[in-house]
């Protein structure tokens, strides 16, 4: 039988990472896609998706700092 496909997963091991630190790393995403999107703008940016895989970062930040406020609170 032929061997099954497997798919990748996340290579990078999920951290738990303070609240500050994800608000500190959330800033600087949102800075990069501020940047990003001006480089897109006057054409210096080679490649567009830079700009979705920027902000899919950013949701996931978010959704990380969201989920701890949540387990904090549950303390």
């Amino acid at each position: 039988m032929a061997e099954k496909k497997s798919t990748k997963k996340a290579t990078e091991a999920k951290k738990v990472n303070s609240l500050e630190d994800l608000q500190k790393q959330l800033e600087t995403q949102r800075k990069d896609l501020l940047q990003a999107k001006l480089g897109n703008q006057s054409g210096e940016l080679q490649n567009p998706r830079a700009i979705t895989k920027l902000r899919k970062e950013i949701a996931r930040t978010m959704t990380a700092i969201s989920q701890l406020k949540h387990k904090e609170g549950e303390k």
